[in-house]
């Protein structure tokens, strides 16, 4: 038992290895980081942001099989799977959302077990009638169906029902911590910061960096002046 156990693991973690290096591979291959930035900006510092990308080996200008090489040695020696190109830890993002979806495949396996076990012991006492002929029309449907499109599907009825009860009962992104204007970061110069809530009022325009162009936290935004001060 043991030693099927032993290559059963073995196999699903050479598996693991290869679709993880396959995916490294064809994102650096297609996807150019660079891209996120508006290049028609005459504003951005293009040095600034190029070293950046470098820095974090995903520059779009270093061949893929080095960056590969680089970040399988990261990850198996330091444990290190590298950054984002706003400079954030993949560690961090990942400590984050392994969370929320180890959350998410319990409550649905409970969901599921005690739903499905309850639904089909009130259809097995109603055999051929239409509500079992229903329920399992229902249940095929929904077998078929991809789990992106059903989880789409239920976004988009979260979204109608916070705006039908006017309040915000389903959230379906981030831990649902209220962005802070407090906590907006300036990216490179000139000081260009990206708020989280809206954008910086001209009382605001003259926030400064501490550094030259690393991503730092800008102070908040001035109060609007009211209309009376303005005239």
């Amino acid at each position: 038992m043991l030693p099927y156990l032993a290559r059963r693991i073995a196999n699903y973690a050479v598996l693991l290895f290869i679709a993880t290096s396959l995916a490294y591979l064809l994102a650096s291959a297609s996807l150019d980081p660079s891209a996120l930035w508006n290049r028609q900006d005459p504003s951005l510092n293009w040095d600034a942001i190029h070293a950046n990308l470098v820095k974090y080996n995903i520059s779009h200008d270093l061949p893929v099989w080095d960056r590969y090489v680089t970040w399988l040695r990261n990850v198996l020696f330091h444990w290190d799977w590298g950054r984002t190109p706003k400079g954030e830890l993949i560690n961090t993002l990942i400590g984050t959302k392994i969370f929320v979806s180890v959350r998410l495949v319990f409550l649905g396996a409970a969901i599921g077990m005690v739903g499905g076990v309850a639904l089909g012991a009130w259809t097995a006492t109603r055999q051929y009638r239409f509500s079992d002929r229903a329920i399992s029309l229902i249940s095929m449907i929904i077998i078929s169906t991809p789990a992106m499109v059903i989880a789409i599907l239920l976004q988009v009825l979260a979204v109608q029902i916070n705006r039908s009860s006017g309040f915000q009962i389903f959230e379906f992104t981030g831990e649902g911590r209220a962005p802070s204007v407090a906590s907006s970061t300036c990216c490179f110069p000139p000081c260009r910061c990206r708020w989280a809530v809206s954008p910086p009022t001209p009382a605001s325009s003259a926030t400064s960096c501490s550094t030259p162009w690393a991503p730092t936290t800008c102070a908040p935004p001035a109060p609007r002046a009211s209309s009376s001060a303005r005239r």
